[in-house]
């Protein structure tokens, strides 16, 4: 891996009774939004009043990010940059404090936060048990994500594709998805142009025999996924349906981002 875990955080509910897309054509981009979503900056001090990072640092990534979206027509553009002097958050654990229940994620949104809008915070390094590259709320949740300085455009990417609904390609907390596609719409991912995947080891991005499923079908994962695991240099691309997906939910869920 050449970057870390990610922490993305999932309403339970979202679990137990997820949104099931009402279509599932196969390689068919079906969404053109038409939509610009506003993004607020807010960067966190390195040190007293010292500020190491700013939009050299991250303009290059979202500018990414808008040619990825383009095949739905969704755009993000950068409205404001706020520094947060709290140089202590810079080593950011979202882990509640001795004796509250307050997090330092919920220090910081109440204080820097704007309704209706993506806020993304960039600290140093987030030491949560285990440490991410980056989080995101899946919808239903706060409109928040939260990157380190050091993150690739392909993180922000990733937990950007969280924020609008996408599960990991290996996720298996809603079941096991099958090669064949016969519970593609209601396990793994629920994205059935994205085959079962047991994030596995690669060599150069390759694997070097068929992968079995649960029935003893062979597959290959798609390697090159951005919501895998693989390392930076592997993956690159949503699929037509993972695009469906997260228009599907922006317009269902979190329609309300202007």
């Amino acid at each position: 891996m050449s970057w870390a875990q990610c922490g993305t955080v999932i309403p339970k509910n979202m679990i137990k009774n997820p949104p099931v897309m009402p279509s599932q054509g196969k390689s068919l981009i079906e969404y053109n939004l038409n939509k610009t979503l506003s993004v607020n900056i807010y960067i966190v001090a390195n040190a007293f009043n010292s500020y190491d990072f700013g939009a050299a640092g991250y303009m290059p990534n979202w500018e990414f990010l808008n040619q990825l979206f383009e095949p739905i027509n969704l755009q993000f553009e950068i409205c404001s940059e706020t520094l947060i002097p709290n140089y202590n958050w810079n080593m950011f654990n979202n882990i509640p404090e001795p004796g509250t229940d307050l997090t330092e994620e919920d220090e910081m949104v109440n204080q820097f936060y704007i309704p209706n809008t993506i806020n993304v915070y960039y600290v140093e390094e987030i030491t949560n048990n285990p440490p991410a590259a980056g989080y995101a709320y899946f919808p239903g949740g706060i409109d928040v994500i939260l990157l380190e300085k050091s993150s690739s455009e392909l993180v922000l990417a990733h937990e950007m594709g969280h924020f609008f609904g996408l599960y990991h390609t290996f996720e298996t907390d809603l079941g096991t998805e099958f090669v064949n596609s016969s519970n593609c719409a209601v396990a793994g991912d629920l994205v059935c142009d994205t085959p079962a995947d047991n994030n596995g080891p690669t060599d150069n991005c390759q694997y070097d025999a068929y992968i079995e499923d649960a029935n003893g079908d062979p597959y290959i994962p798609l390697i090159n996924n951005i919501m895998s695991y693989y390392p930076d240099d592997c993956v690159c691309k949503f699929t037509a349906q993972q695009y469906n997906r997260m228009a599907w939910q922006y317009l269902t869920l979190r329609n309300y981002l202007w």
